[in-house]
C-alpha cells in the first residue's frame, strides 16, 4: 500500500471518511495510523476537526471488541492458575501451633526487656486470640481482674 501524501496548510484530508468510519468501527489513532503507514498525529488531527466527532475516553475504549478478547485471555489464564495453585491448608493444630509459638517469643521479650504496655481493647483482643488471663499478667503486666474487666468491656466489639 503507498503511503498517503502530505497535506498542504488548510487542505482537508481526503482519507477523513475512511478514518471516521474505523474509528467507529473501534479502532484507535494508532492502529489506524499502522494501517496507513501515517503518523497517529495525523489521524487524530483529522478526526479532531471533523464536525460532530467526540474522542472516546478510556472507559469507552475498554468496552470495544479487542477489549473482550483479552479479557477472555486474562480469564482463562486466572482459572488456569488457580488450578495450578495448591489449596490453602488451614487447619486448627498449625494455628495453635503459630499462637503458641508467638506467646513463647512475646515471653522471651518480656523476660529481656520487661511487660509491654497495652490498652484496654489491645488486651481483649490478645485474649480473643487465644491468651488467657495469666497469660495477659505475664506479658503486658495487667492484673488478672483489670484483664478480665477490659475483656467483658468490649466482649461486644
Amino acid at each position: 500500500m503507498r503511503r498517503p501524501a502530505p497535506l498542504k496548510p488548510g487542505q482537508p484530508d481526503p482519507l477523513s471518511d475512511q478514518f471516521a468510519a474505523e474509528y467507529e468501527a473501534g479502532d484507535s489513532f494508532g492502529r489506524i495510523a499502522a494501517r496507513y503507514g501515517l503518523d497517529h498525529q495525523r489521524v487524530a488531527r483529522t478526526l479532531r476537526r471533523r464536525p460532530g466527532f467526540v474522542q472516546r475516553d478510556i472507559s469507552e475504549a475498554c468496552r470495544l471488541p479487542h477489549r473482550e478478547t483479552m479479557d477472555r485471555i486474562a480469564a482463562r489464564a486466572r482459572r488456569e492458575l488457580e488450578l495450578l495453585r495448591p489449596a490453602p491448608t488451614f487447619t486448627p493444630s498449625a494455628a495453635a501451633a503459630g499462637i503458641s509459638t508467638a506467646i513463647r517469643r512475646m515471653r522471651d521479650r518480656v523476660r529481656s526487656v520487661g511487660p509491654l504496655c497495652v490498652d484496654s481493647p489491645t488486651v481483649a483482643a490478645v485474649h480473643s486470640a487465644g491468651l488467657t488471663l495469666d497469660d495477659i499478667a505475664e506479658l503486658f503486666a495487667v492484673s488478672p481482674a483489670e484483664a478480665a474487666r477490659a475483656i467483658a468491656a468490649h466482649a461486644g466489639r
